[in-house]
């Protein structure tokens, strides 16, 4: 209920999963999960879901589930703590396991910190009990906890290790996983903050590869190719993503900026006023509707665009851009043409 009241814009977003393609991939996540405990390597901050799930990967995921939970079964009488800590493990992951799916991710590591206890109650106390009657126990034991301490610490610092900036972040991610879109969007972006436009835009590419109708791959790659003065391959882009979004403000406002550069201002405006009309307090598209008029001559129609922004950016006290448009405006404002005088 918690995740249905919380994230039900992004549930509604993914019905078109079918139920047995939720399902399947759940079983594949309980399975996936339990490796990652046993083996904490090759973790990503995106696994993306799937586009076709092996029937052989979700069976061989099921069977494992079925064995773990016939085990513990067996021997709830010897053994209750196996019992409970399977069933903490199974009941706890539900609500994220992805039956209501949530995002784009088949799964994510952050899911796993409290099912997890129900797994360490297993080993912890099935291992005291297993090993009850061994005359040096604690010492076996205690020198095993250690060396598997000492391995998470090891693992841990490894794994913060690509967390040191975006570039490292989504590179590894990109080597842990495949076909992954957003990591490939997200390299991009990184690429793009230190001006490797060639990679940025490779990446921006090979995210379209995976996902042609990816909304923010296009606008990135449109971006970059406007950057680089190559407007009619951002046009393209700009183009592809009102075809697959005809609302999307920000596909209006930068294909209007786009025509504006090439000069066509009549079909610019016509973007701006889309723009407007879908987000009426949007102080750039206020901005550049008004200077694409101006441009045109129509100062009598500009200048009301650039006192909107005005009032805009001071209600929200943005002290450098209302100075920017006051400039403006007054330069405009003193363009009109005066009445002449009988």
């Amino acid at each position: 209920m918690v995740t249905i009241l919380a994230q039900k814009n992004e549930i509604s977003y993914h019905e078109y999963l079918a139920l047995s393609s939720r399902a399947g991939n759940a079983l594949v996540a309980y399975a996936a999960y339990l490796g990652q405990m046993l083996y904490p390597a090759g973790l990503a901050v995106f696994y993306p879901y799937p586009a076709n799930l092996s029937i052989w990967n979700i069976c061989l995921s099921l069977l494992i589930i079925l064995i773990l939970s016939a085990s513990a079964l067996a021997v709830r009488r010897k053994q209750p703590c196996l019992l409970v800590g399977w069933l903490w493990y199974l009941g706890m992951l539900v609500p994220v396991i992805g039956l209501l799916q949530v995002g784009n991710q088949a799964r994510a590591d952050r899911y796993t910190y409290l099912p997890q206890i129900g797994l360490y109650m297993m080993v912890a106390w099935g291992a005291a009990e297993l090993c009850g009657g061994w005359r040096y126990r604690r010492a076996v034991l205690g020198s095993a906890a250690a060396a598997i301490i000492a391995g998470l610490l090891a693992s841990a610092y490894v794994q913060t290790g690509y967390w040191k900036d975006n570039i490292s972040l989504w590179t590894h991610t990109l080597a842990c996983t495949s076909e992954n879109y957003l990591a490939h969007m997200n390299l991009g972006l990184a690429l793009d903050d230190q001006g490797k436009l060639p990679e940025a835009i490779g990446h921006f590419e090979q995210a379209l590869q995976i996902k042609p109708d990816y909304i923010d791959a296009h606008m990135n790659l449109g971006a970059v190719l406007a950057d680089q003065g190559k407007l009619p391959g951002a046009i393209e882009h700009y183009e592809r993503v009102l075809q697959i979004k005809p609302d999307y403000i920000a596909a209006h406002y930068s294909f209007g900026t786009v025509l504006a550069n090439q000069g066509k201002l009549p079909e610019a405006i016509e973007h701006f006023e889309r723009a407007l009309q879908i987000k009426p307090d949007y102080i750039d598209a206020h901005i550049n509707l008004g200077t694409a008029l101006a441009n045109q001559g129509k100062l009598p129609e500009a200048i009301p665009h650039f006192q909107q922004a005005l009032n805009l950016a001071m209600a929200k006290k943005n002290t450098a851009l209302t100075e920017l448009i006051r400039t403006q405006l007054k330069l405009y404002q003193g363009a009109l043409p005066h009445p002449q005088t009988p």
